[in-house]
């Protein structure tokens, strides 16, 4: 099987950092770019060298899929290491759930690579965390490889001290210029989520449950969909089972096939719900918590959102479901009905990925404007009153970014000059008043913004410009004394 350009090269900067001594290394590359084929790639070279590999999934279908990848694509046949299956430990390849061989590991034997499906579950301390430290110990000089979309937690943290390297693959963007994805195309419908508690980072379930099912009906799901996607085979994703349920009772009652599916359903009533969807049978698959991940469908022409989330996992693994292009698809229908556009912007904006997690802000920039009044809004300033079709998404270019930017800061440095000048204070209150929360992910970025706010700030104030440069200078050198020693 012949890998494309970027995942070649994804290959070799992974080979490079193993032979550079790095034990754990982490992948991230979008869903749809292939990472079972390129992780399926990195094991057929193993087996031909003989050397003992697994692949550790925590999902029966993330576990089929990379079995017959690798027996589909490089003709390896390998053992299932999961409940019910015969133990086939004589084979160089091993396709583990994380939750049976977590009680097998004084009986699996040795393995030289490790690949983790889906390795933002992977915690020190967990099952995953526990697995890599029992191995590690037989055999020291093992290689772990964790492959993700989203190499970040929920609350975007991430991964420093569990694994050694972090390399970025190919972006969203390019795979949608290369063919590979299908673009997006947002339908948003303004949701009012303030008031509903969090809990560990994330919306409350019972709160959703109570807050936003009540602002958000069941009727109002369906009719958007026939408004923007009638006809299309949609995924949708919903706060619980009961709504969920609800949901698809709403589309059946339409005339609108639907189905629910669950954690707690039948694999034979899954697999079965899954074949007459594809079938187009089915025209709406509801769920909860089974096709965030590991689901991977070109006929997906559309996902339709009803869970509103605080996680960028979450968000961006709900979205990708429908981004793997199949024939006839132009686009992939989002149809946001959970604040998630908004909250995180579109998938295919830059993220500033690390091993320190992933920051808050994407390096691009949207706003929304009404159609119908031409009316341009800020992403949480948008009106509830507008109709999902009537709210078309703008990316901003970088000098449209830029100039809102500066508006931002020349309207917070002069309301800080104002409440100076009543309060008898010098105009320097007002100064570090406004770079008293300045916060960045790099330095680089950091120089960026101080410098607008200092130009700014001596444009309003009696300072000349020149000392725009003097104000900088003196926040940089007391946020990095240890780069002012250096210089001198």
């Amino acid at each position: 099987m012949n890998l494309r350009p970027y995942q070649i090269d994804a290959k070799k900067n992974i080979y490079d950092a193993f032979r550079e001594g790095t034990p754990k290394v982490l992948l991230q590359l979008p869903t749809g770019a292939g990472k079972t084929i390129l992780f399926s790639a990195i094991i057929n070279d193993g087996h031909a060298a003989n050397r003992r590999c697994l692949v550790l999934a925590h999902r029966s279908e993330l576990i089929n899929q990379a079995a017959d990848k690798l027996y589909d694509g490089f003709a390896i046949e390998s053992g299932k290491i999961k409940a019910k299956l015969e133990k086939q430990y004589h084979l160089n390849v091993q396709v583990a759930s994380v939750q049976s061989i977590i009680n097998r590991l004084n009986e699996v034997g040795k393995f030289d690579i490790v690949i983790i499906d889906e390795a933002h579950h992977t915690q020190l301390k967990n099952s995953y965390g526990k697995i890599i430290k029992a191995l590690t110990e037989v055999n020291p000089d093992i290689r772990i490889l964790g492959v993700t979309a989203t190499p970040c937690r929920s609350n975007g943290s991430g991964f420093e001290g569990v694994f050694d390297k972090l390399i970025i693959g190919i972006s969203i963007k390019e795979l949608i210029a290369q063919e590979h994805l299908t673009p997006p195309k947002y339908y948003v419908a303004p949701v009012d989520l303030s008031g509903i508690k969090l809990t560990a980072g994330d919306y409350n379930n019972k709160d959703l449950s109570e807050k936003y099912m009540a602002q958000v009906s069941p009727q109002s799901l369906v009719s958007n969909y026939i408004k923007v996607a009638n006809g299309t085979k949609c995924i949708g994703f919903a706060v619980d089972i009961e709504h969920s349920k609800a949901i698809v009772d709403c589309f059946n009652s339409n005339g609108i096939p639907a189905v629910h599916v669950d954690g707690k359903t039948p694999a034979d009533r899954r697999d079965q719900a899954i074949i007459d969807f594809q079938s187009g049978k089915i025209q709406v698959l509801y769920n909860v918590g089974v096709f965030d991940e590991g689901f991977d469908l070109p006929a997906i022409e559309s996902v339709q959102l009803a869970r509103p989330s605080k996680s960028l996992i979450k968000y961006m693994q709900m979205v990708g479901r429908a981004l793997r292009p199949a024939k006839g698809k132009d686009y992939a229908l989002v149809l946001d009905h959970a604040g998630l556009v908004t909250e995180h912007g579109p998938v295919e904006f830059a993220r500033k990925w690390s091993l320190k997690g992933v920051a808050k802000e994407t390096e691009e920039k949207f706003v929304y404007k009404d159609k119908e009044t031409q009316k341009v809004y800020e992403p949480k300033q948008l009106p509830l009153n507008i109709d999902m079709d009537n709210i078309e998404l703008v990316e901003l270019k970088i000098s449209e970014i830029k100039t809102r930017q500066q508006i931002a800061i020349r309207n917070k440095i002069a309301k800080n000059m104002g409440f100076a000048k009543y309060k008898g204070f010098k105009p320097m209150f007002a100064w570090y008043k406004s770079i008293d929360k300045l916060n960045a992910l790099n330095r680089e970025e950091l120089e960026e913004k101080i410098k607008m706010h200092a130009d700014i700030f001596c444009e309003l104030s009696e300072y000349k410009p020149g000392y725009a440069f003097h104000l900088a200078k003196r926040y940089l050198d007391e946020k990095f004394p240890e780069d002012k020693q250096k210089v001198a």
